[in-house]
């Protein structure tokens, strides 16, 4: 190799790169003009990379440009190494030279790099204890990990913990339905990744691009069209922060030596009893608690919110004064897998939309056929046209049977529900005697009653009746305060409430 070459324009005349055979880790990206890069590193077991490599199918300017980003990177722990690219300080300028359509093109072999790190630092995870069995870190030394969507709530995150303490960037790249109408649109999109990225490497920042998408298709998107399968009304995001992707943040921040892991949730941290628990955020229309409901204390107590206790206005001025380009993006409200798409459609693509059958009244009289149960959900009105007549007013969605396939509609007064039964119930402290619960997200809590019938199944008792709860969605159970106690899936509607101690773990 050439010594000391440092020019990104000497690289492009003269790509020096070769190929690494043997125990590596792998990164690998296509551009939309055909290049495609490959990357190679040897890893020691301490994080330092041994050895660097990379193949090129594709044009010089790509070839040159991963030389350049691979020059030097021998004898770097992964965290330095995750300090190259495109948009860092050292670097910005000599890429500022290229012609608009060859910048574009050098960022595949800056994501064919990330990648590699990425998957390095995705491996030494996977060898690292379970998180939920290690105890907090409490170093202020010790860096913190940003968990960085592209949007602009993680953004300032970033620049508020960056502000006090080291910090790591890190987003995890989730699989998009291909077929999606605006793919882009999800916040776990390449060109979010690429967003995230450069926000952190303009302030010379470590950044981890982890690619996870064959896991979160496995452990979110199958259980999402399976629950429409059998009849329920799932919200994956519940489930995803609950089990899947804080759990995994968390574990590669503690294999990379990071004290804690920062997002971007509009949540509170809070002890009840000793136990670290998630609070309600102070603004009530950005409160995103519910959709941590599920996330156990031991994950809780290794992360940090530092949007909780602002407002969406605030967060968005901080983002303007601070300069990001997050700061003028639309925020996306759907499930973010669905790139903008109806999750009907989708599920109909997927074979999704579960049995085929009758809609009938409260006396099971046939009022209509239907093409699939994941059509429907609980309280639904629109859709289900004129059943029997102008006489008998308007029929809502009551119940959804999955074996047989059976809708049940009723009468708006039909909806309301006095006990409403959970399983996979669990208590993350112990609750106080009074307490509220949420039956969906963005609904209000009300006061109710646990009755807790053993084997993780409890009937909750709403005195005042809560509107459709609908089977597969979670109700979060809260105390006075905002935190959250405790949190269960809801069981489809029907079944006699059994005996239990109200309020008692």
């Amino acid at each position: 190799m050439l010594a000391h070459m440092s020019s990104l324009g000497e690289h492009i005349s003269r790509p020096q790169l070769r190929y690494l055979d043997g125990t590596v880790v792998e990164g690998r990206a296509g551009g939309e003009c055909g290049d495609v890069v490959q990357v190679v590193l040897d890893v020691d077991d301490d994080g330092r990379i041994r050895g660097a490599g990379g193949r090129v199918h594709g044009r010089h300017v790509v070839a040159g440009t991963l030389s350049w980003l691979l020059d030097g990177i021998e004898g770097l722990d992964l965290l330095d190494a995750a300090r190259r690219g495109l948009a860092a300080p050292d670097r910005r300028e000599q890429v500022a030279r290229l012609d608009p359509g060859d910048r574009i093109r050098a960022m595949t072999a800056e994501d064919a790099l990330h990648h590699a790190i990425g998957n390095a630092a995705l491996a030494r995870a996977a060898a690292s204890p379970d998180p939920r069995t290690l105890d907090p870190v409490d170093d202020p030394a010790a860096p913190l990990l940003v968990a960085m969507s592209g949007g602009v709530d993680s953004a300032v995150a970033l620049i508020d913990s960056a502000a006090g303490q080291d910090v790591v960037g890190a987003t995890l790249r989730l699989w998009v339905d291909p077929e999606a109408p605006d793919p882009e649109q999800a916040c776990c999109a390449p060109d979010s990744v690429r967003r995230a990225r450069r926000t952190c490497h303009e302030r010379d920042i470590p950044h981890l691009s982890l690619d996870m998408r064959e896991a979160f298709a496995h452990h979110v998107v199958t259980p999402f069209v399976a629950a429409y399968v059998g009849g329920l009304t799932p919200n994956p995001c519940v489930g995803c922060n609950g089990s899947f992707r804080l759990d995994a943040l968390v574990r590669v921040a503690r294999s990379m030596g990071c004290a804690a892991t920062v997002t971007g949730h509009y949540v509170r941290r809070s002890q009840r009893g000793g136990v670290e628990l998630i609070q309600r955020g102070v603004d009530a229309g950005k409160d995103q608690s519910y959709m941590l409901a599920t996330v156990p204390p031991a994950i809780t107590a290794q992360l940090r919110f530092p949007l909780g206790g602002r407002s969406k206005q605030d967060v968005r001025a901080a983002a303007s004064r601070a300069g990001l380009e997050q700061a003028g993006l639309r925020e996306s409200q759907e499930v973010c897998f669905l790139g903008g798409g109806d999750y009907r459609r989708f599920l109909e693509r997927r074979g999704g939309l579960g049995r085929p059958g009758r809609i009938v009244d409260e006396d099971g009289r046939e009022l209509a056929r239907h093409d699939g149960i994941a059509r429907f959900t609980p309280g639904q009105r629109r859709g289900l046209g004129n059943l029997g007549g102008a006489t008998t007013g308007p029929r809502y969605v009551r119940a959804i049977d999955g074996a047989t396939g059976t809708v049940t509609v009723g009468p708006a007064s039909s909806l309301d529900v006095g006990t409403v039964r959970v399983a996979a119930a669990t208590w993350h402290a112990d609750p106080p005697g009074s307490l509220l619960a949420r039956f969906r997200y963005r609904s209000s809590p009300v006061p109710v009653e646990v009755h807790d019938l053993g084997d993780g199944r409890w009937d909750i008792v709403v005195p005042g009746g809560v509107r459709a709860p609908a089977a597969g969605q979670v109700a979060c159970i809260e105390d006075a305060e905002g935190r959250i106690v405790g949190a269960g899936t809801i069981m489809p509607r029907g079944g006699t409430p059994g005996p239990g101690s109200p309020n008692r773990p």
